[in-house]
């Protein structure tokens, strides 16, 4: 990747809504050049924008969950459309799946957990409880 790719994705990681003037002068590219170059970074590397969001001062909390089973497809389409369900991820070190659920408190998450266990054959679950994000989405920052 450019250096100057790499300044916008830094600057883009940073504030999302920053108008193109603004970054064109901080980054010295001209504006037209930042949309091309933006728009070709959002078909390969650029996902999409969102909002990161404070769980906490909304009421709810997150907890980290490993997963092993041997019902891994059923479990990934119910996992993956689970309103719950912030973020899914298959791994490789014992546990099949690590998600981030966020739930109105533990209450929430142990029902949760329930409801899993009931309908899939599960090995094993391991549950963390996210008492405090230290640092969330940081990458390419400054």
């Amino acid at each position: 990747m450019k250096f100057k790719d790499e300044q916008i994705i830094h600057s883009l990681r940073m504030d999302a809504r920053t108008p193109l003037t603004t970054l064109a002068k901080k980054t010295g590219i001209p504006t037209s050049t930042l949309f091309d170059r933006i728009k070709k970074q959002e078909s390969s590397v650029i996902k999409g924008y969102t909002s990161l969001l404070n769980f906490e001062r909304l009421g709810l909390k997150t907890f980290t969950i490993l997963i092993s089973t041997p019902s891994k497809k059923e479990l990934v389409e119910f996992l993956s459309t689970h309103p719950n369900v912030n973020s899914l991820s298959r791994l490789g070190n014992g546990y099949d799946f690590m998600l981030e659920g966020v739930f109105r408190g533990s209450k929430g998450a142990t029902q949760f957990i329930k409801g899993i266990k009931k309908e899939f054959s599960i090995n094993d679950i391991l549950t963390a409880n996210i008492s405090e994000d230290l640092k969330r989405e940081g990458f390419f920052e400054a």
